[in-house]
């Protein structure tokens, strides 16, 4: 090969190296991870101080799908915005009572959660094609829906003299919304993290770490040893930092909405906006390397 081909074909690998070396730095500075292969990759390059920040990101992500669930739930009408369970049973129920159009607005719910999701999505898939992580700009709609949130709840007491049809549309749609694009947010820039607005596979998570800790190393099946010895500790952090998080942020979401109503949704707003901040900066300061 001549002297000419070999510099072109070392600075392609340089390239590729630099390139990866970007991605495993900011994934790892966002508690992501990268599937297959390169996960034992990443999950290296994540030093203890990039490993509590994600447990800050989890646990303030599950406070406000508390929170947001809590105000949803005394103030709208039994709503569970971060969550659709209920809503698409309730759904069921009506339709096959004959009752859809009297829960028409409760309905719309569903379509709205979707139609997040797909932005959510779409947003997603533009910022990676540019070669740029969603985490930011799916935090940020996130914000934007909740200060939406926030604006309709102080409003609410009004639109509820003129419509309550409206004012539960617009409150709950935008709370909706908000936990549309979170829910998207774990699925499309947090891989690997565990759920935040969903406590039921967490809880479950939770017990099946402890028991398993509890009983110890299993002694009569190499293959159950094995897999016993493979259990990451982090799971165990993980899934307890959420469970602590979505209660404490029920709690309080249920303390300040009794003391001032729906105002009390700016803070959930103003902590995903932090979340926002941090993100478009440690995004920056990988980019700048």
């Amino acid at each position: 090969m001549s002297f000419r081909g070999r510099a072109v074909t070392q600075a392609s690998a340089t390239r590729g190296r630099s390139a990866k070396s970007r991605e495993i730095d900011l994934l790892a500075g966002l508690g992501s991870e990268v599937p297959g292969e390169n996960e034992s990759v990443v999950r290296s390059q994540i030093v203890p101080k990039r490993a509590r920040a994600e447990h800050v990101r989890i646990g303030m992500l599950s406070g406000i799908a508390g929170y947001v669930d809590a105000v949803g739930f005394a103030t709208l009408l039994g709503l569970f915005p971060a969550h659709l369970t209920g809503e698409l049973v309730e759904a069921v129920v009506a339709v096959a009572h004959g009752e859809a159009s009297s829960k028409a607005v409760r309905i719309a719910m569903i379509p709205i959660f979707v139609a997040a999701v797909v932005v959510a999505a779409l947003v997603s898939r533009v910022f990676r094609r540019r070669g740029q992580a969603p985490l930011a700009p799916l935090l940020a709609l996130m914000t934007a829906a909740l200060t939406l949130f926030t604006v309709t709840g102080a409003a609410f007491p009004m639109l509820v003299g003129t419509s309550p049809s409206i004012a539960l549309f617009l409150a709950g749609g935008s709370a909706v919304a908000a936990m549309g694009f979170q829910n998207a947010f774990m699925r499309q820039a947090a891989v690997g993290s565990c759920p935040t607005t969903m406590m039921t596979g967490n809880l479950t998570q939770l017990v099946i770490e402890l028991v398993e800790l509890g009983l110890g190393k299993p002694r009569e099946q190499a293959a159950f040893a094995d897999a016993f010895e493979r259990r990451d500790p982090r799971r165990l952090r993980m899934v307890a930092t959420a469970l602590v998080g979505f209660l404490s942020g029920a709690m309080l979401g249920a303390v300040l909405t009794a003391k001032i109503g729906l105002f009390s949704i700016a803070v959930p707003a103003a902590c995903a906006g932090l979340l926002t901040v941090l993100a478009y900066r440690d995004a920056q300061r990988v980019a700048s390397r």
